[in-house]
């Protein structure tokens, strides 16, 4: 029944919109009175928005009152909600879940309800309650609520780290997201997993987010403040972003969780930026959750609630806590929230895609930072929510807490993504949902494909978190801390396989173990192999393995990456030079599990190496003064020991520094920096017990040479406003070292000519009439120049003489032809009077400059004669 009906809505569209075509008729206004301006501040005080409720239909009202309302009329065939509309102020009437964007997918969006809601607008200054209950009475309406103020769950803290210390704790160890050893390991994320941000909108053309964020467009990012694809970069939504995937290895900026490896050319996980929160208007959350299930996304990213401190005083009082505890998810957003679940990754037939990681999305909310144990809409069921830790392990202070909230992750100054390419600190819950995100999309990342479900990902994510490393406060649960590794490696719940055979061979101060990849119990790889050595055979003849004895060293290597069989070298490091010791080895599951013990075997250990350091530069560097270039090094340990590398400069143009594409040494030589020159700087590395190596690294810089301007340009006269001259200035100068050149130009009177650049061009053009010089400076990278200066002499076509300006304040000039001549000048009052005569040698490019300050404001006459002709001016003197 409902597929026919469906069906005749989509064959009939032709009807529908010769329907929508009639002059729709105004709803009767009501003839309450309109609240108080003190009513009205209580209505906007509830915690919802002024004018605007969601109202959901049964099937039954809807199939009698659809037609209409997608037409956008009030007058409806029913005529009880025409009555309601009308008694209320109803101005609009508009579909929640439009299925234009995506019309694939209609069948599902009624399938699932979606086709249901509405949203109303209504005069503003009735309460909304009034509204709600007056719709709620109504048979056909199954839900009618107000739709509930929003609000972002961060706190902005002006201090600025450079450190992300919330993928690698140094502070408290362990008390991060655990995601680096997954990065070295398993995955850095994947560009098939696409997590839809459902928040302020993302700058999808920062620095740092652009390879991994999906333009605004009909498959991409969309806004739904503004009903457009132009997403407008804003600063929660962009700091949200570069926690999940941020890209890494770009030498930029920070790190995202699951933001792939530029270095090495991998992709990390995508950002759609769902924008509903706006500069000027906000759009429908729920519509944005929907619109990510239905472009690819399977990871909903939600830092956002409901507004519980209605009066914005930062507290929560009596009043607000008890709305606190009676408010929930609202209809729309349930709906929304359980269509994202089901549908997300899936066809229109409800099947996972071929090319989706996953079938069924997941809906990920920040618990909220009013300190209380409430927090809709994050308390619903099916959405996994998230609390806020500290960098030492503590519930941070704002978070909300309670049974309900499914996990933690670090909330408190979290460093991330700005807009208009800059980074900074925030903190909220809203910091600590993206990092669920991101771990979801790392999980989802190296885990995902065919079979692999939205059930599995909440499984992995909630048994793999840490449940030990947060501090617990009676009655405050925020969760487990979300754990990267731990929940790739939940559900390897198999034995540890044990190791029979294995060789030991000392290098320097370090035994390495060689064995192969035993399997556990499951068929897989077992997680991890550690090794034992001291020089007390009793100490591992009564070894456990969980708490080996204090004589006893360790060592350890992950073996899970590894095929079963694979032969694998593993490390015990720091033991004393040319020592004998008692070795043995056992693997363990990511739980802690340990294998039986291998065999007691016995190893020698070596002395100690120095460092290594060469030069991988062929022959010695000779460069230009003006180049920039490096010389590559190597500098290693024979005995793999840390080393410090130091480097006295030979100039000012040298320096040592890690070549952030390789990860090796480099000295970076700025030529310009210093004199012409042969100079030599000196590396010193040194082990961590006392040898070192060093090498003395040679460079010539050769002498500059300034460039020179090969040929003028003339004095130009111009009779045409508004005519372009085109200057090249590559034919204009030269530069022996052949290097490029820095061009200048100014121009004495930008009021006459106006100058413009555009690549290898420069454009004078003429704006009005008079003279000015116009200055070329080419300069090298070592600030000499070469310069170029000729005027132009802008005057009226026909024109053999100017006299400007004019009228005139103080001075005035003429300019007359291109030979200079000794000119007299009179110049007349209005009464003919001679006022001033004088001769001034003049010419076009060396005008007469005659000054007349003193002048009574006026009519004047000037009279010369130039080249055998007499010329006649009228001056205004102001």
């Amino acid at each position: 029944m409902m597929k026919k009906k469906y069906l005749y809505l989509l064959l009939g569209l032709s009807v529908l919109a010769a329907a929508c075509t009639r002059e729709l008729e105004e709803a009767e206004s009501s003839d309450d009175p309109a609240l108080s301006p003190e009513a009205e501040q209580l209505t906007a005080e509830a915690g919802t928005i002024p004018g605007k409720m969601i109202v959901e239909f049964d099937d039954d009202l809807l199939a009698l009152v659809e037609e209409d309302l997608l037409c956008g009329t009030l007058k409806t065939r029913s005529s009880g909600l025409n009555d309601l509309f009308a008694d209320l102020g109803i101005e609009s009437v508009t579909p929640v879940f439009p299925v234009e964007d995506a019309p694939e997918y209609a069948a599902r969006h009624r399938e699932a309800g979606l086709h249901r809601f509405y949203e109303l607008s209504f005069t503003r200054y009735r309460p909304v309650t009034r509204a709600v209950d007056a719709l709620s009475l109504l048979p056909g309406i199954r839900t009618a609520e107000p739709e509930y103020a929003i609000q972002i769950d961060d706190f902005k803290d002006p201090l600025y780290l450079s450190k992300q210390w919330h993928y690698k704790n140094t502070t408290t160890p362990g008390v991060d997201v655990n995601c680096v050893p997954v990065w070295e390991n398993y995955t850095t994320g994947d560009p098939s997993v696409i997590v839809s941000v459902v928040d302020e909108g993302v700058d999808l053309e920062h620095e740092d987010l652009a390879d991994n964020a999906i333009p605004g467009g009909p498959d991409g990012s969309f806004n739904f403040s503004l009903g457009s694809y132009s997403v407008d970069p804003m600063s929660h939504g962009t700091h949200v972003a570069g926690t999940i995937a941020a890209v890494n290895g770009n030498g930029k900026g920070v790190c995202g969780i699951a933001g792939g490896d530029a270095s090495k050319g991998v992709k990390g996980a995508r950002i759609m930026s769902c924008q509903f929160f706006g500069i000027s208007s906000d759009g429908s959350s729920a519509n944005a959750i929907r619109w990510g299930a239905d472009h690819g996304a399977v990871i909903s990213q939600n830092s956002w609630g409901y507004v519980i401190d209605v009066n914005r005083d930062g507290t929560i009082d009596s009043s607000e806590m008890e709305r606190a505890k009676s408010i929930k998810i609202g209809a729309a957003e349930k709906a929304a929230v359980d269509y994202f679940i089901r549908y997300a990754g899936c066809d229109a037939k409800g099947d996972q895609k071929a090319d989706s990681p996953m079938k069924g999305g997941l809906v990920i909310f920040s618990a909220g930072n009013d300190n209380i144990a409430y927090g809709a809409p994050a308390n619903y069921e099916a959405i996994l929510s998230v609390g806020a830790v500290d960098k030492y392990g503590h519930r941070s202070s704002f978070s909300n807490y309670g049974d309900w909230v499914d996990i933690c992750a670090p909330g408190t100054g979290i460093h991330s993504t700005l807009p208009e390419n800059q980074y900074g600190q925030m903190s909220g819950t809203s910091m600590a949902c993206p990092h669920v995100s991101g771990v979801a999309a790392l999980v989802v990342s190296y885990c995902g494909g065919q079979g692999f479900t939205n059930d599995m990902l909440w499984t992995k994510l909630v048994n793999g978190a840490n449940p030990t490393i947060i501090a617990k406060e009676a009655g405050k649960n925020i969760g487990p801390l979300v754990d990267a590794l731990g929940a790739i490696m939940y559900g390897d719940s198999g034995e540890p396989g044990p190791v029979s055979e294995f060789t030991a061979t000392g290098r320097s101060n370090n035994i390495d173990f060689e064995f192969q990849v035993p399997a556990s119990s499951e068929g897989d790889a077992t997680y991890a192999a550690m090794f034992f050595a001291s020089e007390n055979k009793a100490s591992l003849s009564s070894l456990n393995p969980s708490h080996p004895g204090s004589d006893v060293f360790t060592g350890s290597l992950l073996t899970s990456t590894k095929a079963v069989g694979e032969t694998v070298v593993g490390t015990i490091s720091g033991l004393s030079f040319e020592k004998h010791y008692y070795v043995t080895m056992a693997t363990y599951s990511y739980s802690r599990s340990f294998s039986a013990l291998a065999p007691i075997r016995e190893a020698q250990t070596l002395g100690n190496n120095p460092p290594v350091v060469i030069n991988d530069y062929e022959g010695e560097p000779v460069y230009k003064n003006y180049q920039v270039f490096s010389i590559p090094l190597t500098i290693s340990d024979p005995d793999g020991h840390e080393v410090a590398v130091s480097y006295k400069a030979g100039s000012g143009a040298d320096a040592l520094m890690v070549d952030v594409a390789t990860g090796g040494y480099i000295i970076r030589v700025n030529g310009p920096l210093a004199d012409a020159g042969t100079y030599t700087g000196h590396v010193t590395a040194k082990d961590a017990y006392g040898l070192s190596a060093e090498l003395d690294v040679r460079f010539t810089l050769l002498p500059n040479h300034a460039p020179v301007a090969v040929q003028q340009i003339p004095n130009q006269i111009l009779q045409e406003l508004g005519y372009t001259m085109t200057i090249l200035p590559e034919e204009l100068f030269t530069d022996e070292d052949g290097e490029p050149i820095a061009l200048d130009i100014d121009v004495s009177d930008n009021s006459i000519i106006h100058a413009t650049r555009s690549e290898n061009l420069l454009y004078l053009t003429t704006l009005s009439y008079g003279s000015s010089t116009v200055t070329i400076t080419a300069s090298d990278a070592k600030k000499e120049k070469a310069v170029i200066a000729f005027s132009v002499l802008v005057r009226e076509e026909g024109q053999e003489v100017s006299v400007y300006p004019n009228p005139v304040v103080d001075v005035f000039y003429v300019a007359t032809g291109e030979a200079e001549e000794d000119t007299e000048f009179s110049i007349y009052g209005a009464s003919g009077a001679l006022v001033y005569q004088q001769k001034h040698l003049s010419s076009a490019f060396n005008p007469a400059s005659i000054n007349i300050r003193d002048y009574a404001p006026g009519r004047y006459s000037l009279v010369f004669t130039y080249g055998g002709k007499s010329y006649n001016r009228t001056l205004i003197k102001k």
